[in-house]
C-alpha cells in the first residue's frame, strides 16, 4: 500500500517534469515520439524501481516470412498486428510504446483533453475516436 502511494505520488511529478520538453518538442512529429518513448521507458523504470513491478514480453518463434510457426496468442514481429488492449493497468501502454516500435495506437477521443499530453498523442499520430459513434469511427481508420 505505501509503495503503490509512493509509486503514484512520484508518478504524478515525474508527469509534470515531463510536461515542458513535451511542450517544447511538439513543433516536431519525430522528436515527440521520442519523448514519449523516453517518458514510458521511464514510467517503466519507476515501476521497477519504487513498486516492484516486473514484465516479460513473449514473441513467437517465426519463420523467415515473419508468419509464427505455431499457433500463438503473442504478437507478430514482421510489423504488422493488431493488439486490443483490456486496460487492466496504465503500465501496459508503457509497455505498447516501449516494445512495439513504430505502432500506431487507437485512443479515447477525451485523451486529447489533456493538457499537452494529449496535445502530445496527436502529434505522435495516434488516432482519437468518438466510443460512442461504435462502427462508424472504422471509416476514419
Amino acid at each position: 500500500m505505501i509503495r503503490t502511494i509512493v509509486f503514484k505520488t512520484i508518478l504524478l511529478i515525474w508527469f509534470i517534469l515531463w510536461a515542458p520538453l513535451m511542450l517544447i518538442v511538439l513543433p516536431s512529429r519525430k522528436l515527440t515520439r521520442w519523448v514519449i518513448f523516453a517518458n514510458a521507458s521511464g514510467v517503466l523504470w519507476l515501476a521497477r524501481i519504487i513498486a516492484g513491478i516486473k514484465y516479460n514480453v513473449h514473441y513467437p518463434a517465426v519463420s523467415q516470412d515473419g508468419i509464427p510457426l505455431k499457433p500463438c496468442n503473442s504478437l507478430r514481429v514482421d510489423g504488422k498486428a493488431i493488439v486490443a488492449a483490456k486496460h487492466m493497468s496504465i503500465l501496459e501502454i508503457a509497455i505498447f510504446v516501449t516494445e512495439i516500435p513504430n505502432s500506431f495506437f487507437i485512443m479515447k477521443r477525451e485523451l486529447l483533453w489533456i493538457p499537452i499530453y494529449g496535445w502530445s498523442f496527436w502529434r505522435a499520430g495516434m488516432q482519437p475516436v468518438n466510443r460512442a459513434k461504435g462502427a462508424t469511427n472504422m471509416k476514419n481508420l
